[in-house]
């Protein structure tokens, strides 16, 4: 699947979404706010949450790069979701290089269609391998054109 069709203007932040509760910043209080962004329903966003931090205490999703993609299959989604965040400071994700995580892309997948979830995260992957469209990321502010981004790049792939 198409990172266009997983992501929307409105669930991509640049800096810290602003639905952070917790006043420390870490990659577990930045989980929740990204599962709000991907428009979870309410009554889920708990077992979303828990499946989230699940998977990254299982293995880090922090790829190296400056790149990472923490992912959960759930049972009750039909279509994947999604929401990126893009962080200029960096977050401590325990990356495998050490290195701080800048482009933090959540994607929530049905649990039914594996082949899907393999092949979503090697598209994540390889957009945000991709030096050129992390230059760009990191420097735009703007929501609606970060997503341009994605769509264009989803075009040419």
């Amino acid at each position: 699947m198409r990172l266009s069709e997983i992501l929307a203007p409105s669930s991509i932040k640049h800096g810290w979404p602003s639905n952070v509760k917790s006043l420390k910043k870490t990659k577990w209080s930045l989980f929740e706010a990204m599962i709000d962004l991907a428009i979870i329903e309410s009554d889920k966003k708990d077992e979303t949450l828990k499946q989230v931090k699940e998977r990254e205490k299982s293995m880090t999703t922090g790829i190296g790069e400056g790149i990472a993609i923490p992912h959960a299959s759930l049972h009750f989604l039909q279509e994947p979701v999604g929401s990126m965040v893009i962080l200029p400071e960096g977050l401590d994700f325990d990356s495998i290089d050490q290195k701080k995580a800048q482009f933090i892309l959540l994607i929530l997948l049905p649990k039914k269609d594996f082949t899907s979830h393999i092949r979503t995260l090697a598209s994540a992957s390889r957009f945000l391998h991709n030096k050129t469209v992390r230059e760009i990321l990191i420097a735009e502010n703007d929501s609606e054109k970060i997503y341009q981004v994605v769509s264009e790049y989803d075009k040419k792939t």
